[in-house]
């Protein structure tokens, strides 16, 4: 009896034990993940502030010859082409000009633009930056939280990362495009929508979800197609029960609010519903002009253009992309053809619908940039390929560590020599030099002897570093040279290499509070063509 008791009493504290212990464990395991959580979340954040924070105004240009186009030189620095057009629709709306006869917002959709309004009256300019700098940290967030759904925790951390520093998200961060927006509204429809479907909730999540699938209306009209993979998950996830068309009716209310006041608006304003649609010259849907190239121009130009053109294309900035098919085979392996099936279909839906019309929303040329709203939709698939055999893991560290290359140091070190380690190719920055010295914002280093700044005058045709030599010129001789900068620089360089430092062939005069002032060669001097890349 006695022995039956204490057994008894034996079970009970193992119970006990069990249930002081387990909990433990769990909140511990609770905490450590909540931990990795936040670092990952402030790592993020903090990076993206850091890089406005030291870049503006002189933010990295990623448009090839830029000082020689006329639109990016009048607005720069800060705005990049069209980055000057969202800052202009900000200030209508901050002085209740918006949609006013001959503004920008009855051109282009207004949705960041209006989300930059708060912080753009705190730091003007650099408003729209820090916007986005925190719309893509919300909108890795959001997809951390998604990845969760269908991956275990490490795995959900190394896709965030992956996005947010190996990806264009990296370079966007620090700019006043719209397009981030895009991708955050996008991401946050899919987490509801799917969450939706594991909980099996209804309006709770799909009329969330269609909101948000129709507001991106007012920020990249083209997002909205996007309501065609959501109907064809349900379709496909419910059948043709009542079920499946009480959850459908459900994510077409939410969809109807956004699409009937962007009706509504375009009938105020411009007189006709589907008026801004399909009739203004920056429209995705504008398919009936001749466009960038022409009117002999093809689809399959534009799909190039989009995804392997050197070195705006897709697959040149991500080489990882090249990994897509086998994640989808990967997707379908692990169960998950719902998310096999939506991506598949907005993928190809978005890439067609973009490059069959060549000024896409924005009115410049086709570039991987108006693809930013699907970023996350590519790395999706491509992170399931770790869990394949070693052959396809091999690959998938090969073709990360070239994205990793190109998307995280491609974008800051810039086209200089085009030797060493670190090539640069996605930054011109020797035009972002140029146009700095142009505006009188190109810092200057101080100068405390004339030898010292003839020094660093030879040492930067040594290097072939335009920026240097460019903060030893004065502003008097950079006003002369203006719009032949490279041309003399090159010509500098070719002395330099067959005659050394010759100070008579090169220097006129020297002033350590000025500059030196060169001896400018008399050159027919041609400026270099505009290839017309944009990023």
């Amino acid at each position: 009896m006695q022995e039956k008791e204490w057994t008894g009493v034996t079970r009970s504290a193992e119970e006990d034990l069990a249930l002081i212990t387990q909990p433990y464990s769990l909140r511990k395991l609770t905490i450590l993940r909540l931990s990795v959580f936040m670092v990952m979340s402030g790592f993020i954040l903090g990076v993206y502030l850091y890089m406005n924070h030291a870049f503006n105004p002189g933010y990295p240009i990623i448009t090839v010859f830029a000082e020689k186009n006329a639109v990016f030189a009048e607005h720069y620095p800060p705005f990049r082409m069209n980055e000057w057009t969202c800052y202009r629709i900000t200030e209508d709306i901050i002085g209740g000009r918006l949609y006013s006869e001959g503004s920008y917002s009855r051109l282009h959709p207004i949705g960041f633009s209006l989300t930059s309004v708060p912080l753009t009256l705190l730091w003007g300019e650099a408003g729209p930056y820090y916007t986005n700098a925190l719309i893509l940290w919300l909108s890795a967030l959001v997809f951390f939280f998604l990845m969760l759904e269908f991956v275990p925790f490490p795995m959900a951390v190394f896709s965030t990362c992956f996005l947010a520093f190996a990806t264009p998200n990296l370079f966007y961060a620090s700019s006043a495009f719209s397009e981030a927006a895009a991708q955050f509204i996008l991401v946050l429809a899919m987490f509801l929508f799917f969450k939706g479907i594991s909980l099996g909730h209804e309006w709770i999540f799909y009329a969330p979800a269609g909101f948000l699938t129709a507001l991106n209306l007012f920020v990249q009209p083209v997002m909205a197609v996007a309501a065609v993979p959501f109907v064809v998950i349900l379709i496909y996830e419910h059948g043709r029960g009542p079920k499946m068309a009480r959850y459908l009716f459900m994510f077409l209310c939410g969809f109807i609010v956004p699409l009937a006041a962007y009706l509504i608006i375009n009938k105020l304003y411009l007189g006709q519903f589907f008026d801004f649609i399909f009739s203004t010259p920056f429209c995705p849907y504008n398919l009936s002009s001749e466009g960038h190239y022409g009117s002999s121009r093809n689809i399959m130009i534009g799909i190039w253009k989009l995804l392997f053109d050197s070195p705006n294309g897709l697959v040149f900035i991500m080489p990882v992309v090249m990994l897509i098919p086998g994640g989808f085979i990967a997707l379908w392996r692990n169960e998950l053809k719902l998310i096999a099936l939506f991506m598949g279909i907005l993928l190809s839906i978005v890439i067609l619908f973009t490059a069959a019309n060549t000024c896409p929303v924005t009115g410049e040329c086709v570039g991987s940039r108006h693809l930013v709203p699907i970023i996350p939709l590519l790395i999706m698939p491509t992170v399931f390929m770790w869990g394949e055999h070693a052959g396809e893991r091999i690959w998938f560290a090969v073709t990360l560590a070239l994205t990793v290359y190109m998307c995280t140091f491609g974008w800051w070190t810039g086209i200089s020599r085009g030797d060493g380690f670190f090539i640069g190719a996605l930054q011109d920055r020797d035009a972002r030099m140029i146009l700095l010295a142009r505006s009188d914002r190109l810092e200057r280093p101080v100068f405390t002897s004339s030898n010292e700044l003839e020094e660093k005058f030879f040492s930067s045709l040594k290097n072939h570093d335009m920026k240097l030599w460019l903060q030893t010129l004065d502003t008097d001789s950079i006003a002369e040279i203006y719009g032949f900068e490279r041309v003399v620089f090159k010509d500098f360089i070719n002395k330099f290499s067959l005659n050394g430092q010759n100070r008579d062939l090169f220097i006129q005069s020297v002033d350590p509070d000025r500059g030196i002032r060169p001896v400018i060669p008399n050159l027919r001097l041609e400026a270099e063509p505009d290839d017309g890349q944009v990023f």
